[in-house]
């Protein structure tokens, strides 16, 4: 079994969506969603792309061969979901179509909120040729519930910090934090900066 859910985890399906050959589940739109403690991969059609490692954010997924020993029972545990849910269906979870890009450079975008969908919202923008982005927030430190609102018991599940660190160092990324929009700045001063070079 090439990679395995070592953990009950956020069974927010990113890994789902992230597998080419559809061997994680349950998947959305399947009976058992979301009432399942974790999610499970299906040993037999696992291709080992570690496709799923990428996008799981609370690092769930290992390898087989990465094990710990007291992570080895979820070799069977893996295993046994299969034997009660075979899940033959193994069609596509969706058509990704091909990026669209933006028609224009030298484009500067405002992100309000450097919190995880503010920081993910950059990293999609990013992507675009010619595009910057600014992310404001009201507080003098990125990261929002992720640096504040993580449990202690959850401490793996704040190294995502570790991908945003990755977003703020690509080019066009910039920050403005102890910034209240509305307040500090208006929605004139936005559109003002939108054509701003990066």
């Amino acid at each position: 079994m090439p990679y395995v859910v070592t953990r009950s985890c956020c069974a927010d399906a990113s890994c789902v969506l992230a597998c080419p050959v559809n061997c994680i589940h349950p998947a959305p739109g399947e009976p058992d969603f979301g009432q399942t403690d974790m999610l499970y991969v299906d040993p037999r059609t696992c291709v080992d792309c570690g496709a799923c490692t990428t996008a799981c954010p609370v690092d769930a997924l290992k390898p087989h061969t990465k094990l710990t020993e007291g992570e080895l029972p979820f070799l069977a545990l893996n295993r046994a979901y299969y034997d009660t849910s075979p899940h033959a269906d193994r069609t596509p979870m969706a058509v990704v179509p091909p990026q669209r890009r933006a028609e224009t450079t030298g484009l500067r975008v405002a992100v309000v909120g450097a919190g995880p969908a503010g920081l993910f919202a950059a990293d999609e923008l990013l992507r675009h040729p010619g595009v910057g982005v600014t992310v404001y927030d009201r507080l003098p430190t990125p990261y929002g519930l992720a640096r504040a609102g993580v449990a202690p018991d959850h401490q793996d599940t704040k190294r995502v910090t570790e991908l945003f660190r990755a977003i703020e160092g690509q080019p066009g990324f910039s920050y403005r934090l102890n910034t209240r929009i509305g307040h500090d700045l208006h929605h004139e001063d936005l559109v003002r900066d939108r054509t701003t070079a990066a």
